[in-house]
């Protein structure tokens, strides 16, 4: 196999053309069997069982990171509500915080809530039936049935009812 000096490509042995391959060629051997249907492919090879395999213990690899992963995603939308609550009440707080300082609103709570007055001023207390018509939460008994009074007046009436024999 020598190169003409002159030649740029491949040497070629000679007898050989690049037409045609080597296996057309060639004679089969004198009682060699054909083959006259395609060869059954198999339906599972072992690169594909391995693939198959592989994929599967990462699907499990990722399984628990995954549902962890959105867990704590869950988690911190739970808590970014509750901080968001929070703020909301914080601000109301202030809010009411910041009419305490005012004088007059203190004033005025403790006239209601202590029922308080200024030096000077003549406090008066109205008791007995409201301009509504219904009676006072104040009055004495009056106007209340036996199950809504005193613990001590339910007491003293279930003594009584005790001692009076009932009637068949």
């Amino acid at each position: 196999m020598t190169r003409s000096p002159g030649s740029r490509g491949p040497s070629r042995r000679p007898g050989r053309s690049a037409a045609r391959p080597a296996a057309a060629r060639r004679p089969a051997a004198p009682g060699a069997a054909q083959r006259t249907r395609p060869p059954r492919q198999k339906r599972l090879t072992g690169r594909a069982a391995v693939l198959g395999l592989l994929l599967a213990a990462l699907m499990l690899a990722y399984a628990y990171p995954v549902r962890t992963y959105l867990t704590q995603n869950a988690e911190m939308s739970r808590l970014q509500q509750q901080l968001a609550d929070q703020q909301v009440r914080i601000e109301r707080l202030n809010e009411r915080y910041k009419k305490w300082d005012d004088p007059a609103y203190f004033t005025q709570q403790a006239r209601e809530r202590l029922q308080l007055v200024l030096p000077g001023d003549t406090a008066y207390r109205i008791s007995g039936t409201p301009a509504t018509g219904q009676p006072d939460a104040d009055a004495s008994g009056r106007g209340k049935s036996a199950g809504e009074g005193t613990w001590y007046g339910k007491l003293w009436s279930s003594t009584k009812a005790a001692d009076k024999p009932r009637r068949k």
